[in-house]
């Protein structure tokens, strides 16, 4: 057989002789992540006078000609299943160098199995979220956890609290199996507080190469107690009562101040003297006019804006 080519021009006669030697470059092969890659096995058939010879290199960027790949390692014999001598890396690329002394002989490879172990990789905690989640108990804190595993081990989470400013941290809760849990907080004392989530791929690997991650949120407020009120007056001119309080809150800010007379379903709303609730002491001036003569019970609801509520109540005299 003859072939005419170009680029250059020549004319190239075939022989029915096979080569002496012939190379082959695999295709990368990815394990997703860093590696440690094991034996390579061949099937293959390697007539006398014929030799397989294997060369290994890694890397971990998607391009073969990138300089951070490493160097080939050195050509090996292949007659059983031979070492990946190269470092660890995403990337893991072979080469078969076939070799014969005979024209009419040559290796046949049918098969090639690279075996390969990603290192357990620690977990990632990526957020740590403390907020109220029902309004049907506002004592409750949801605890919530955005962690991911590239090894898809099974997570397990450890929570710990302390107040700010201290430095010893406090089980909340452990070996949990989801990234949630519900804490009440009528457990502690009211403040500030810092959540501190853990997680654990243990259940997925050995004491040894079980790893951990941990972060922490931003600092937190447990209140459940509600606003106090200090410094009423209250006065009476004619039909009118004209009360006047402060409503202070430790930790929240004042949310809503409501009045009732004589024990009237329909609660009426207050605003403080400044028009807005905006801080955790708040002075507020209620007057109710036209009270018809004898007694009255004026009702009063202080509450924070986290729903934190009290009761006051107040006797008027009309004469």
């Amino acid at each position: 057989m003859i072939l005419a080519l170009a680029n250059p021009a020549s004319v190239v006669r075939l022989s029915d002789a096979l080569s002496r030697k012939g190379t082959y470059t695999s295709d990368l092969i990815d394990a997703g992540q860093p590696a440690r890659w094991g034996k390579i096995q061949l099937d293959a058939d390697i007539p006398d006078g014929c030799k397989v010879l294997l060369s290994v290199r890694s890397g971990n960027v998607k391009d073969p000609n990138d300089s951070t790949f490493s160097a080939w390692s050195q050509d090996t014999a292949v007659t059983a299943p031979v070492d990946a001598a190269c470092p660890v890396g995403r990337f893991c690329q072979y080469r078969l160098t076939f070799q014969s002394n005979d024209d009419a002989a040559t290796p046949v490879v049918r098969e090639v199995a690279v075996a390969q172990v990603i290192p357990n990789l620690a977990p990632r905690v990526q957020a740590v979220t403390a907020q109220k989640a029902d309004k049907q108990k506002p004592f409750a804190l949801l605890i919530q956890t955005r962690a991911e595993d590239d090894n898809k081990d099974p997570l397990e989470y450890t929570i710990e609290m302390r107040r700010l400013g201290r430095s010893n941290w406090i089980l909340i809760k452990d070996k949990l199996d989801q990234p949630k849990y519900e804490w009440d907080t009528r457990t502690v004392e009211d403040g500030r507080y810092e959540i501190r989530v853990t997680v654990s791929d243990r259940l997925g690997n050995n004491e040894v190469s079980a790893l951990t991650a941990s972060r922490i949120c931003d600092p937190i407020i447990i209140d459940n107690a509600a606003p106090a009120v200090k410094n009423d007056n209250l006065t009476i001119e004619g039909t009118v009562a004209k009360l006047t309080l402060s409503v202070v809150d430790e930790l929240s800010v004042i949310g809503k101040v409501q009045y009732t007379i004589n024990s009237d379903t329909a609660w009426k709303s207050s605003l403080p003297d400044d028009g807005v609730y905006d801080t955790t002491d708040e002075q507020v001036t209620i007057i109710v006019s036209e009270l018809k003569k004898g007694s009255h019970v004026l009702a009063v609801s202080v509450a924070d804006d986290l729903g934190n509520t009290a009761y006051k109540t107040w006797q008027i005299n009309i004469d």
